[in-house]
Formats: C-alpha cells, sequence, structure tokens
C-alpha cells in the first residue's frame, strides 16, 4: 500500500483499511504496519477537514449569487472571525483565501497566481467579488479536483465513483460556471479547470518566456471586454492675481479590450487512467507548455483579428508613425539607433521606461565598440542587464534580423513605459474532456482528449508611452 493509494483513499476505505491492519496484529503495531496506519490516520483528518471546508464553501454558494459587499480588509489579522459575525459574503471570501493559502502552502499554485485570485475577490463590483470567491474555493477545492480526475480518466462514466463531498462540489462548479454563462457570450458545456491547471491565472507567474506578462499592466477581470478610461492630462498654467483660468477640461478616452479565446488540445491514452491525479498534473503541465508559446506570439505580434493585439503591432499601427523611430543604420542595426529611441520618448515615460528586444539582437549590441576598442554597452553583459540605464528584457518573438534583405520593415526594439500596454485575462479557464479519439478510418485510437480554453485579450492604451525601433530598408 504506497502513499500515492493513501492519498486517494475515500474515508470509508482509509476505515476499512486500518480496521484491518488492526485486525491482522496482535499486540501493538510496528515497523512498516505502524507507518500505514500513521499514514491512514492523517489520510482520514485530511478527509474531515477538506469535508468541513466543502460544507462551508456549499453553504456560500447556496447564500446566494448577488451579495452585498463584504467585510474585511487584507489578507492577515483578523481575516477569520467568528461565525456569528460573519455575514455570507465574508464567508465566501474567507472560504477563498483559506483555498489559496492552502494551494501556496502546499506548492500546487504559484504566490504571483494566488495574489492575482485574492485581487478579483478583494475588489470589484459585489457581483464580480462574489463570483470569483466562489469559484476560487469550489475551483481549488481538493473535492472538485479528485471529482475532475476521476471524470478525466474516465469522460464516460467516472462519476459513478464520485464519493458524496466529490458529487457537491461537482455540483457547485457546474452552478457557478452556469451563472457566468448567462451573462457572458461563452457557450454553455465545459467545465470549469481545477486551479492546478487552470492556465488562465498560472500563465501570470512570473518565469514564463512570455516577458509581457511581467512588465505589461495585467489586468483580471470576469468579464469578456475590458472598458477603461485614458486622457492626455490637463494643462497648467501661470496666473496673474485676480487673472481668470483657463478651461482645462480633459479630454477622455474609453479604449475597450475584447477578450479572445486561446485553446488548447491534449491527447492521452487509456492506460494513462491508472493515477487519475498524477495524469490531471500531466495534462495541465502540456496544457500550461502549448498555451504559454501561443501567449507569448500573441502579446508581441498578435493581428487583433481573432486573437489579442501584440505590442508590435498596436505601435506599428500607432496615428501618423508617431510610436515609430527609424534606424540610423545603413539598413542594418547601429549604435546609435538605442541612444536615438530613448531620445524619443518624452520625459513623463523615461522614470519607468525598459528596452525590449530578441536575444540576436541583444547579442548583436553587445559586440558594438568605441573606436578604443571597449564595449560600447557594457551593462549588457552583467546580470540582469541594463542598457543606457534602463533594464533589458529578452523577446524571442521579436524581430531578429540585424541585416535585413529584403524591401520590409524590421522592428527590433522597443522602448518605454511598458505599463501602457495592456493585457487582459478572463480567469476561469474550461475544459471539455473528449471520451474517444478516432483516426482516419474513424476507428478508436484509444486515446482520449482534454480540450482546454481561457480568454485574453490585450493591446496599447497609450502609444505615446513607447517607442518601436524599425531597420528598414529601401532597396
Amino acid at each position: 500500500m504506497t502513499d500515492i493509494a493513501i492519498a486517494q483513499m475515500t474515508l470509508p476505505q482509509v476505515r476499512a483499511a486500518a480496521s484491518e491492519l488492526l485486525d491482522n496484529t496482535d499486540g501493538d503495531l510496528a515497523g512498516a504496519d505502524a507507518e500505514r496506519f500513521a499514514a491512514l490516520t492523517r489520510r482520514a483528518d485530511q478527509l474531515r477537514r477538506d469535508d468541513e471546508a466543502a460544507r462551508d464553501i456549499l453553504d456560500g454558494v447556496r447564500s446566494g449569487r448577488y451579495l452585498t459587499e463584504g467585510e474585511g480588509s487584507g489578507v492577515s489579522g483578523d481575516r477569520y472571525r467568528d461565525q456569528e459575525d460573519r455575514s455570507p459574503a465574508t464567508r465566501q471570501r474567507d472560504a477563498a483565501l483559506r483555498t489559496l493559502e492552502r494551494h501556496v502552502s502546499a506548492g500546487t499554485l504559484p504566490a504571483d497566481s494566488a495574489e492575482l485570485v485574492e485581487g478579483l475577490v478583494e475588489h470589484g463590483s459585489a457581483r464580480s467579488r462574489s463570483w470569483a470567491a466562489r469559484w476560487a474555493a469550489v475551483a481549488g477545492s481538493e473535492h472538485y479536483r479528485n471529482a475532475f480526475a476521476k471524470r478525466v480518466a474516465n469522460p464516460e462514466d467516472g462519476h459513478l465513483s464520485w464519493t458524496a463531498p466529490e458529487s457537491e462540489a461537482w455540483r457547485a462548479a457546474t452552478a457557478i460556471n452556469s451563472e457566468r454563462a448567462m451573462s457572458l457570450t461563452d457557450t454553455a458545456g465545459g467545465y470549469l479547470a481545477p486551479l492546478e491547471v487552470d492556465y488562465s491565472i498560472r500563465l501570470t507567474n512570473g518565469g514564463t518566456n512570455v516577458p509581457l506578462l511581467d512588465i505589461a499592466r495585467v489586468i483580471p477581470t470576469t468579464s469578456d471586454v475590458w472598458s477603461g478610461i485614458n486622457t492626455a492630462g490637463v494643462s497648467a498654467e501661470w496666473l496673474a492675481e485676480a487673472a481668470e483660468a483657463a478651461e482645462a477640461t480633459p479630454v477622455l478616452a474609453s479604449p475597450t479590450i475584447p477578450a479572445h479565446k486561446m485553446s488548447a488540445f491534449a491527447p492521452y491514452s487509456v492506460e494513462l487512467e491508472g493515477d487519475a491525479v498524477n495524469l490531471l498534473q500531466q495534462l495541465g503541465t502540456v496544457l500550461f507548455d502549448a498555451a504559454e508559446t501561443l501567449l507569448a506570439t500573441a502579446l508581441t505580434t498578435g493581428s487583433g483579428d481573432g486573437q489579442p493585439t501584440g505590442i508590435v503591432t498596436a505601435l506599428a499601427a500607432s496615428a501618423g508613425g508617431s510610436s515609430i523611430v527609424t534606424s540610423d543604420g545603413s539598413e542594418a542595426l547601429a549604435a546609435s539607433d538605442f541612444y536615438k529611441l530613448q531620445n524619443a520618448l518624452g520625459p513623463r515615460y523615461q522614470p519607468n521606461a525598459r528596452f525590449m528586444a530578441s536575444l540576436a539582437i541583444l547579442n548583436a549590441a553587445r559586440q558594438f565598440e568605441t573606436g578604443a576598442g571597449a564595449l560600447k554597452f557594457p551593462g549588457l553583459h552583467n546580470t540582469p542587464p541594463s542598457l543606457l540605464g534602463r533594464p533589458v528584457h529578452e523577446n524571442s518573438v521579436m524581430d531578429a534580423v540585424v541585416n535585413p534583405a529584403a524591401t520590409e520593415a524590421n522592428y527590433a526594439v522597443i522602448y518605454g513605459d511598458f505599463s501602457a500596454f495592456t493585457v487582459t485575462l478572463r480567469v476561469g479557464a474550461q475544459i471539455e474532456l473528449v471520451p474517444h479519439i478516432v483516426g482516419a478510418n474513424r476507428r478508436p485510437t484509444g486515446q482520449r482528449g482534454a480540450w482546454l480554453w481561457g480568454r485574453y485579450g490585450s493591446d496599447c492604451i497609450n502609444d505615446a508611452a513607447l517607442k518601436i525601433l524599425n531597420v528598414a530598408t529601401t532597396a
């Protein structure tokens, strides 16, 4: 009996296994039997705690979907109040925060991702906070994860092996998912992804190969379209005594960023069904890697048509080419380009400005020398690298052409305040399960499939904050 097998036991199974150990032993337990009994005891305690948490979650779900603003603030201190002092909204919030803490402590959810979810639970409209709290608590519960894992292992009959708490957790998740589907453009049919495999929050974790998620303005949302307010500000003036002030009404713009569906499909063989929980973790890794690669490309060069608008696409289309800086080189990258690019940015955006380019461009810059043979940009050889006193980020999706040979624009380097580039992500990824995959002749291949999708959007909402270098060719 392995630790993995014990970790998948239900409470009746734990009791039966413990009774069998005691019945087959004379006197005190010792050695491997004692270790197994201790493991069974820990599993029983965990199941009892999870059952209590599940009842708390379900009480919050059943108490009402459109609740008034909850009490409390922050994530420490007197967060968990006495039961009689807590409103239904506060209980929902507390259940969600406890779930996040448990996942972070267990290493199943990065801290950055947990903070993102916590922000949704703590801020926004009462309706949005209520949905986010109940989603986090249910999608992050062990009962829902186990129910989902059994469904992944056997999409047709997996539900027959659900325990009562797992069935309750699944019903709660279905209710929450249906609630959102009524108010958004998504079609119903998918299941909520457990937090462990939900790339709508895990892709925001630092350390991915999507540098824009680390330096752009990332806005989590529970809606399909994000609407913001943007203004160039107002003008100030010096006035003489008793002189009338000029009108300084700001001109407001209302940029909107639609969310686009990003999907990933992973087939898996029926032979992998033996360990359902481990299968779920493996699927999460595969789906996460595919989504990460797709998003890195979209946020950089996405067309905006059926996919997010990439930062290169947005700046290249800036009004009158206001964000484009032309290279000084004769159809090649020049050392002076970096000074020219930096000088083109307004003083307002310089304090938070940084560079971004492909590795090929950065390596070309590392080789520039002064007339005396010294390195032109020694900061690029440091860890982390810097250029002209500003941070540098590598983006492998950006144009890597150092000496272009065709008549085209080659957008090689971006400089500016990247918080002007906004990325929206609608939390709560969806998964559909394919019970049987068939081959070219319409016969089963012995595989199943998991199709996961989430929704992302991006665009630049202030072109003045960013400049892009074009190493263009003329012949």
